[in-house]
C-alpha cells in the first residue's frame, strides 16, 4: 500500500540522515584546521536542512494518504507485520539520531572554545604589536636633533 511505501521511504530518509551525521562528525574531527572544520560543519547543516525539509515533505504526504484511507483499510494496514516492523523502526532512530546530535553539538561547543582562545590570543598580539606602535618614536631625526 501507498502508506507501507511513504513509511518505508521516511525509515531509509532517516537512516541515511543518521549515518551522513555520524560519518561527517568522524570526518570533522579528524580535521585539524578549526576553519575547516567550521566550514565541514556549514556543509553538513546544509545537507541536514535539506534531509529535514524532504522528511517534513513525507510527513506531509504520509499525512494525505492515511487521511485518504478507509478506516477498515487502515485497521487492515496496523495488522500487517512488515507495516508494524517499520513503524517501530522509527522511534529507534530517532533515539540514534538524538544520540548522534547530541554529540555533534558538544563538538561545536568545543570547537566554539578553541574559537574564542584563538581569537583572544590574535588579540593580545594586536595589542602587543599596537603597544609597540604607539612608543615615542622621533621622526625625521628630531631625537637627533636635540642630542646634539
Amino acid at each position: 500500500m501507498e502508506l507501507t511505501r511513504l513509511f518505508q521511504e521516511k525509515s531509509e530518509l532517516m537512516r541515511s540522515f543518521l549515518e551522513r551525521t555520524q560519518t561527517a562528525l568522524q570526518e570533522i574531527r579528524n580535521i585539524t584546521d578549526v576553519q575547516a572544520r567550521i566550514a565541514q560543519i556549514d556543509d553538513l547543516t546544509t545537507d541536514r536542512e535539506q534531509r529535514l525539509r524532504m522528511l517534513q515533505a513525507l510527513d506531509s504526504q504520509i499525512e494525505q494518504a492515511r487521511v485518504a484511507m478507509k478506516p477498515s483499510e487502515l485497521r487492515q494496514l496496523t495488522g500487517d507485520s512488515t507495516f508494524t516492523s517499520i513503524l517501530l523502526k522509527i522511534p529507534e532512530l530517532i533515539s540514534e539520531i538524538q544520540l548522534t546530535d547530541q554529540s555533534l553539538f558538544l563538538y561545536i561547543q568545543s570547537i566554539g572554545g578553541e574559537v574564542r582562545e584563538d581569537l583572544l590570543r590574535q588579540l593580545r598580539e594586536r595589542q602587543a604589536v599596537s603597544k609597540f606602535k604607539s612608543q615615542d618614536v622621533p621622526t625625521k631625526g628630531e631625537g637627533l636633533d636635540k642630542t646634539l
